[in-house]
């Protein structure tokens, strides 16, 4: 069976998950203003993204934040702290 989903956009559960890391990461008031992603080549089921995230009323850019999105079941999506700490 071939797999036909694709990343849209992030659910707000994962943006929250998002901000939450980030906040406890940088000890300030997260939040994601943008993001990107790409398909991994590996396995299609997984999608990599990249949030931007800003804190100080959106006056300060913090480190991006890697989320691996699982696309049959978002729930299983994850944060990988050791890219997100650069």
């Amino acid at each position: 069976m071939l797999n036909t989903r694709k990343f849209e956009n992030l659910l707000p559960s994962e943006i929250k998950r998002v901000e939450r890391f980030a906040s406890l990461r940088d000890n300030k008031d997260c939040r994601v203003t943008g993001f990107s992603y790409t398909n991994t080549l590996a396995d299609p089921d997984w999608a990599v993204v990249r949030c931007e995230v800003c804190s100080n009323n959106m006056e300060d850019r913090e480190d991006d934040v890697v989320i691996y999105v699982f696309l049959p079941d978002r729930r299983r999506s994850f944060i990988s702290k050791a890219l997100s700490l650069y």
